[in-house]
Order: C-alpha cells, then structure tokens, then sequence
C-alpha cells in the first residue's frame, strides 16, 4: 500500500496547458471564487523549477466582483489542486461538461 500514489501527483502537465483546479484551502476564500476556479478551466503560465510549489494560472472572463482574488488574471494553486489538464480548451471543455453534468 505504501506504493500507490494519489491520481494528481502523476500529472505532466506544462507551461500552456489547459488545467481544471479543484482548491483544497477554501477557508481562505470566498466561496464564488472557489466556485469559479472549480468550473472554469485555467491556463498554465508559470511552474516552479521543483514542481512542489505554486503554480501560476491565467483565467479569462473573470467576473468583476472576483477581481481582487486575482493579480493580472492570474491565480497561484498548490500542485495537488490541480485535477486534470490538457493541451486544447475542447479537450477541457468535454472534461468540464462532463464533470459539471456527473457524466
């Protein structure tokens, strides 16, 4: 047992991916921002050298009452956060959809 690793970890996910996060911290956010985060797909632009820390994504069609959650659109995520990926938005979007519908 000491062998099995979470799904997560075993992510290759790259700077310009598409990602879905799914953030664990929620007692430091407001629940629209965890809310978006978790149904809007993201985009990778920046990884730490070490993959274990932060990592930064680009969001678009940010709502103005959530702005002050981001920095030039831009949120950071721990790697464990970070659910699924892909290398086109229609890729993400089938995830997304699927996901959002429990399909």
């Amino acid at each position: 047992m000491k062998f099995l690793k979470k799904f997560n970890e075993n992510l290759d996910y790259n700077v310009g991916d598409y990602v879905l996060v799914t953030p664990e911290s929620v007692a430091n956010m407001s629940k629209e921002y965890a809310d978006f985060v978790s149904n809007n797909y993201g985009k990778i632009v920046k990884i730490p050298s070490n993959r274990i820390n932060l990592t930064a994504i680009k969001y678009d069609n940010i709502p103005q009452n959530m702005m002050k959650y981001f920095k030039n659109n831009t949120s950071m995520f721990f790697n464990p956060e970070i659910v699924d990926y892909a290398k086109t938005k229609e890729e993400l979007e089938l995830k997304l959809s699927s996901r959002k519908y429990n399909l």
